[in-house]
């Protein structure tokens, strides 16, 4: 069954949606919605299943949800390359995270002012990723400039660095004080010196991934699948 979230304003989501153009044409031109099919609108709180009707989306059923979850997920990624952004935003997107933030490191391929036009598109992907995973919830995506930007209080941070050999993260996971998690990924060409010693400072878990070197985008996904198998 299609699903769609809507994020335009509606006045009675309990009776009809108000789509978009854009929506419409997507059912009508592109999905080939026959009226006697039905589709899944998710608007806030609810989950509503529609038919379209003389190219009006009626609602025949609507059911309320709650958000409920026992962890919340925080990606915190220094910005990669531009392609890697947009995979990086759908695998976690599929993946149940909750946060998604970008911060421009030294080693940072793409400054920040590069990517700020491109905010729509970022969302478009992350909303498609929510539709083909069928969360009921959408992510919050952010770019900052600097770390001094993130909020350290009450979370629990597990910094991936490839010159840590002792501490595995699987390990450091199971004995966390909180499951409001913060999951860093540094820069492709890694970490730098003085960004360890910044996290060191803050009392955060300096952790590896394993043996082998990863790729950012690797260890961003293969983090969040970690934490999803431990923590849920």
């Amino acid at each position: 069954m299609h699903r769609f979230f809507i994020l335009n304003k509606q006045n009675n989501p309990k009776e009809n949606i108000i789509p978009t153009k854009e929506l419409l044409h997507q059912l009508i031109k592109v999905l080939r919605v026959r009226e006697d099919e039905e589709f899944v609108c998710i608007y806030q709180n609810l989950e509503l299943i529609c038919k379209l009707i003389n190219k009006q989306i009626i609602v025949i059923e609507d059911n309320e949800f709650i958000i409920d979850k026992n962890r919340k997920i925080t990606l915190l990624q220094s910005i990669p390359k531009i392609k890697k952004i947009s995979l990086i935003i759908q695998k976690a997107t599929e993946l149940d995270v909750d946060e998604i933030i970008f911060w421009e490191s030294n080693r940072s391929i793409v400054p920040l002012k590069n990517i700020r036009d491109k905010f729509e598109r970022f969302e478009k992907i992350i909303i498609e990723a929510c539709e083909q995973s069928r969360r009921n919830d959408i992510p919050k995506l952010k770019f900052i400039s600097s770390l001094e930007d993130v909020d350290f209080l009450n979370k629990e941070f597990f910094v991936f660095y490839e010159n840590e050999k002792k501490l595995q993260f699987i390990d450091s996971l199971k004995n966390r004080k909180s499951n409001d998690l913060v999951l860093v990924i540094g820069p492709e060409g890694g970490f730098e010196e003085r960004e360890i010693n910044f996290f060191k400072e803050k009392e955060t878990n300096i952790v590896s991934l394993g043996k082998n070197i990863l790729r950012t985008e690797t260890s961003a996904i293969a983090s969040i699948a970690i934490v999803n198998s431990e923590v849920n």
